[in-house]
């Protein structure tokens, strides 16, 4: 099982605490840790549940020029399947193949709009590497306590107990093939950084100084001369 990782979580959290932050900023910058927060669980349950497979997450590849970012990439019973993965705290309805949100009947077109995208992109990918291979895409709402209302079973949009339920019986079969040029090919191609993503600047004379604990949420506070404390309860000596 191959696994391609970038993880900037990080990063991110240390510019989030320590760097001064516009508005704006700091909304995107909370928007993006939610999003790999959502992927991080989904590793987990790839880890977990699967039993035969090939997995590729958070890949960033090109073809003609064309940047695209795939959360998860799987090649289970020799078929490539791709995860969208979501993590909101927002109910949403899907009707006739198009995502709302549920208290306002709104539209979420993005969703839409980069499942078209990131198809057609891959499919091209495939051509030009001369790879022929069935793909399966789907999106992955990952929060266990969100809803997602009018789901058929062609709509390829799971839950995070669906995801398991999925992965656990496609991976219960072998590939057949080995899959070795797929892997080769995204393992070359795979970028390491993109042109298109944004990321605050942290000057290290300007930075909020202070230790952040595990959780990342919260810098840790002297209680005593030898006892140290963060706001999540935990306890450092």
């Amino acid at each position: 099982m191959e696994i391609v990782k970038n993880r900037v979580q990080p990063i991110w959290q240390q510019i989030k605490h320590r760097a001064e932050l516009s508005a704006e900023e700091l909304s995107d910058l909370n928007k993006n840790l939610l999003g790999l927060n959502g992927e991080i669980l989904f590793e987990k349950i790839i880890q977990t549940y699967m039993d035969n497979g090939l997995i590729f997450q958070d890949l960033h590849l090109q073809i003609f020029n064309k940047e695209f970012q795939i959360d998860c990439l799987a090649v289970m019973q020799d078929e490539i399947y791709i995860f969208e993965v979501k993590w909101t705290h927002y109910d949403v309805t899907l009707h006739n193949g198009s995502f709302y949100f549920t208290d306002r009947m709104v539209e979420i077109e993005g969703y839409a709009l980069k499942k078209v995208r990131t198809q057609k992109l891959v499919a091209r990918f495939l051509d030009y590497h001369q790879l022929n291979y069935k793909v399966n895409y789907f999106h992955v709402f990952i929060n266990p306590a969100q809803r997602v209302y009018g789901v058929q079973k062609n709509n390829n949009c799971l839950s995070y107990f669906d995801s398991i339920s999925l992965i656990s019986q496609l991976s219960k079969v072998p590939n057949f093939y080995s899959h070795e040029q797929l892997q080769s090919i995204l393992l070359q191609e795979h970028m390491l950084s993109s042109r298109h993503s944004k990321c605050p600047a942290l000057r290290f004379n300007e930075a909020k100084k202070g230790v952040l604990c595990l959780c990342e949420q919260d810098f840790i506070q002297r209680m005593t001369e030898r006892q140290f404390k963060c706001s999540c309860q935990s306890i450092y000596q």
